[in-house]
């Protein structure tokens, strides 16, 4: 072997589950699904599971160079759009929980972030009331003033559907 190269022997093999789904070991104990039919491109490869401390989940991804390429995007890539997990899974790598999405659609996808003081999407505490808003395109728009925030999440709930239709997220 040349001087300063190295060889990094691959993960275990990927294991198939049935005749359309595989997993994918990767660190800390996680595995990916796949589709079988996927496997052999995406076995060429070291993956690692990584923790996204913003959706409180983690991902698969390798490295290449000093760069982190997400699994998903082995599967599923357009220039222009982001891949959303229809599922929140990010671990679900299979072609029907990936879909191709603007930065707003994915955005919009998201679960309630992990600070959020209600458990409850689209309600936030604000003046002695609950405050509704909602992000379209990048910007924030104010929903209104609630006495409680299920009335808030309501509120958003229902702008939700009629402004991000399919990628409208309740939780």
């Amino acid at each position: 072997m040349p001087r300063g190269m190295y060889s990094r022997p691959l993960r275990k093999p990927i294991v198939p589950v049935g005749p359309s789904i595989a997993y994918i070991p990767l660190t800390q104990g996680q595995f990916a699904l796949v589709d079988r039919d996927a496997a052999d491109f995406l076995g060429q490869w070291n993956w690692f599971a990584y923790f996204d401390k913003t959706t409180g989940g983690f991902y698969a991804a390798r490295s290449v160079g000093r760069n982190r390429v997400p699994l998903h995007k082995a599967i599923c890539v357009k220039d222009g759009f982001q891949t959303d997990h229809v599922n929140l899974n990010g671990l679900d790598n299979r072609r029907s929980n990936l879909r191709l999405a603007t930065q707003s659609q994915n955005g919009a996808n998201k679960g309630t972030y992990r600070s959020n003081q209600c458990g409850l999407k689209g309600a936030s505490p604000a003046k002695g009331k609950w405050r509704s808003q909602i992000k379209l395109n990048g910007k924030v728009k104010h929903l209104g003033y609630f006495s409680s925030a299920e009335e808030a999440h309501h509120a958003y709930l229902s702008a939700a559907r009629m402004l991000h239709g399919e990628f409208a997220r309740a939780a």
